[in-house]
């Protein structure tokens, strides 16, 4: 007799999630431990709040166009992706990105989309390299427009 969960998440899903969030909180932890406190609480009462606005809008319309920017790439792949699920993809990325060396992060978008959408997380990884071939593209030509547009050097 096979017993069917009708309801709630299932043992594989609970140690995800258990494991996810030991992992945050242990990484937190490290985080909080690391910061020098009393120099935090000097730059605080410097700060002013409207350039951390700023920046928070910026920062967030910049996960935006990054996810608007990655969903042309999966169209192909598959047309019906939601650009929430991007959003939130892009934002866990860049959150992890600042948490964990080498940019650890980037491995964790693609897991992201796979694990709501029934694509393969390879074919969602390469997609993200395309992206990141795309950008090294774009680089090189803006770093050759920038040269061509030095001025000519005078003896």
């Amino acid at each position: 007799m096979v017993i069917v969960e009708s309801h709630g998440l299932g043992w594989r899903t609970r140690l995800q999630l258990l494991f996810g969030l030991v992992l945050g909180l242990g990484l937190m932890a490290w985080f909080l431990g690391s910061l020098h406190w009393r120099e935090l609480g000097h730059v605080l009462t410097e700060v002013q709040l409207r350039w951390v606005a700023a920046a928070v809008v910026v920062m967030l319309l910049q996960y935006l166009f990054l996810a608007i920017r990655w969903g042309i790439l999966l169209k192909h792949v598959d047309p019906g992706i939601d650009l929430r699920l991007l959003w939130s993809a892009t934002a866990v990325m860049w959150g992890f990105n600042t948490l964990l060396p080498l940019r650890a992060g980037n491995f964790l978008r693609p897991a992201v989309v796979a694990r709501e959408r029934d694509v393969p997380y390879t074919t969602l990884l390469f997609t993200t390299i395309a992206e990141y071939v795309c950008d090294t593209f774009g680089i090189l030509l803006m770093l050759m427009w920038m040269i061509a547009l030095l001025p000519p050097e005078r003896y």
